[in-house]
C-alpha cells in the first residue's frame, strides 16, 4: 500500500485522519485493479474479436469447412449444441447499425444471448442464437418484424433455422459465401469487413453443386444476389461467368469447344451487367444435363421440408401452384418413386419434426408444436395423428424420460 508523504507524516493518535487515508489507498487500489480488468477485458475481446474474423475467412477459403469447425470449436466455446440461425432479412446498411442496437435490446429482453457476433450481408443480419423454445421463437420474430426505421422501404422478416452447430454453421458459410462482402458487428455495433472471392475455383465448383440440384427459379435468385455485388463492374461479372461455365461444362468433344467459343465470344460483346448475368442465368439452366437435374419427387419433397407448418399443403395445391402439373399423375409418380401416397408421406414428415421439437424443447406448449407442423388450427387432431404414428400423445411423450426411445410405425 502507498501513502504521499503526508500520510507518513500522520501522527498515531490522529486516528480519524489514518482511517480516512486507509479508505482513500483501499478506493484506490479497488480503482486500479478495475482498470486493469477492465483493460484485460477489451484485450480479450480485441482478440476473440480476431478469432471470429479467422474462422470466416477461413471457413469461407476452406473447401472442407470440418477441419475448420474442429480448429475453432474451443477457440470459441463452440458446444456442439442444436442452435438457432435467426436470419433478419431486408435489413438496408443504413440502418445496420440502429438495427443492432435494437435486436440486442430485445435479445437482452428475454434473456437471450448471441453465441457469435452478428453477420452482414446484402441486407441480411445472421444471428447464431440458443433459444430454448418454439413459443421463444416466435415471440422473437414477432418483436424483430415489428421494427421500423424512418425511411425503410420494406418490412423486415424474420426466418429460424434450427439444426446441430456444425451443421448449422455449414449453412450459414453456404449462404454468406455466395457475397463478396461481409460484415462482422461487435457488441457496440462496430463492423469489419471480410472480403470474400467469388471466382475462386473451389467457390465456382460448390455453386455449381448447389445448383445442380435447384429448380430455375431459385438458380435466378441465386445469381441475382451474387451479381447485385458487381455492381457495375462488367469485367468481374464476366471473368465469374467463365469460371461458372468451365464448372458446369467439362465436355472438350469438338462439338463442346465450338459452343464454349461462340458463348465466350457473346460474353465479351456484352457491355452492362445485366446482359452478362442474363447470360449466365441462360447458360446456368441450359447446361444441366437430364439425368443431373433434380427430379420433380426431389422438388415435392424439398418444398414439404421448407413449408411444413402450412396448413394447406397437399399435393393438389403443389401440383396447381408449384409444378404446373397434373395431380393425378403426380400422384401416381410419387407413389412410383417413394412407395407411399403424399399425404402419408407428409404426415410422417410432420409427426418426425414434431417429435424432434418435444424432445428438444420437452415444457413447450403442445399447441406452439402443432403450429410448427401444420396444425395450428387443429391441435386436438394433431395429437390424434401423434398417437396414431406413434401410439402415445405428445404431452406423455414430454414426460418420459429422455433416454426412453419412442418409434413411429
Amino acid at each position: 500500500m502507498k501513502f504521499g508523504v503526508r500520510d507518513y507524516l500522520l501522527k498515531p493518535t490522529d486516528r480519524d485522519q489514518l482511517m480516512e487515508v486507509l479508505v482513500r489507498c483501499r478506493k484506490e487500489k479497488e480503482e486500479a485493479r478495475q482498470r486493469m480488468l477492465s483493460e484485460q477485458r477489451k484485450m480479450l475481446g480485441d482478440l476473440r474479436t480476431t478469432v471470429e474474423e479467422s474462422y470466416l475467412y477461413e471457413g469461407l477459403q476452406c473447401r472442407e469447412f470440418h477441419a475448420v469447425y474442429q480448429k475453432y470449436r474451443e477457440r470459441l466455446k463452440f458446444r456442439g449444441e442444436i442452435l438457432h440461425a435467426c436470419i433478419c432479412n431486408y435489413v438496408e446498411e443504413r440502418f445496420l447499425a440502429e438495427a443492432h442496437k435494437d435486436i440486442r435490446r430485445i435479445l437482452n429482453k428475454y434473456g437471450i444471448e448471441m453465441e457469435f457476433p452478428a453477420v452482414y450481408v446484402k441486407n441480411t443480419v445472421v444471428l447464431v442464437l440458443n433459444i430454448p423454445s418454439v413459443t421463444l421463437c416466435k415471440q422473437l420474430a414477432g418483436n424483430l418484424e415489428s421494427l421500423r426505421y424512418r425511411g425503410q422501404l420494406v418490412s423486415f422478416t424474420v426466418e429460424f433455422v434450427q439444426d446441430a452447430e456444425e451443421a448449422l454453421w455449414n449453412m450459414i458459410f453456404g449462404r454468406i459465401s455466395r457475397f463478396n462482402r461481409i460484415l462482422l458487428l461487435d457488441e457496440a455495433g462496430e463492423s469489419s469487413v471480410i472480403s470474400n472471392d467469388l471466382t475462386s475455383p473451389w467457390k465456382l465448383e460448390r455453386l455449381r453443386e448447389e445448383i445442380l440440384y435447384l429448380e430455375p427459379k431459385r438458380i435466378q435468385e441465386i445469381l441475382e444476389g451474387m451479381f447485385s455485388q458487381f455492381s457495375t463492374d462488367t469485367e468481374a461479372a464476366k471473368n465469374f461467368t467463365m469460371g461458372l461455365y468451365l464448372k458446369l461444362n467439362s465436355d472438350d468433344s469438338e462439338e463442346a469447344m465450338e459452343i464454349a467459343c461462340d458463348f465466350f465470344r457473346s460474353l465479351r460483346a456484352c457491355r452492362k451487367v445485366g446482359e452478362v448475368r442474363e447470360m449466365c442465368f441462360r447458360m446456368a439452366v441450359g447446361s444441366m444435363r437430364p439425368e443431373e437435374k433434380r427430379s420433380v419427387v426431389d422438388m415435392i419433397k424439398s418444398y414439404v421440408n421448407s413449408h411444413i407448418s402450412d396448413e394447406n399443403l397437399s399435393l393438389k395445391w403443389l401440383a396447381e401452384n408449384y409444378l404446373f402439373m397434373n395431380v393425378q399423375y403426380l400422384s401416381q409418380l410419387f407413389i412410383k418413386k417413394e412407395g407411399e401416397r403424399f399425404s402419408d408421406y407428409l404426415n410422417r414428415m410432420r409427426m418426425e419434426k414434431a417429435r424432434r421439437l418435444i424432445l428438444t424443447y420437452r415444457s413447450d406448449n403442445i399447441k406452439d408444436i402443432a403450429s410448427q407442423v401444420g396444425f395450428e388450427s387443429n391441435p386436438r387432431y394433431f395429437g390424434q395423428v401423434f398417437k396414431r404414428y406413434y401410439g402415445i400423445l405428445p404431452s406423455e411423450l414430454i414426460v418420459q424420460p429422455h433416454n426412453r426411445e419412442v418409434t413411429g410405425k
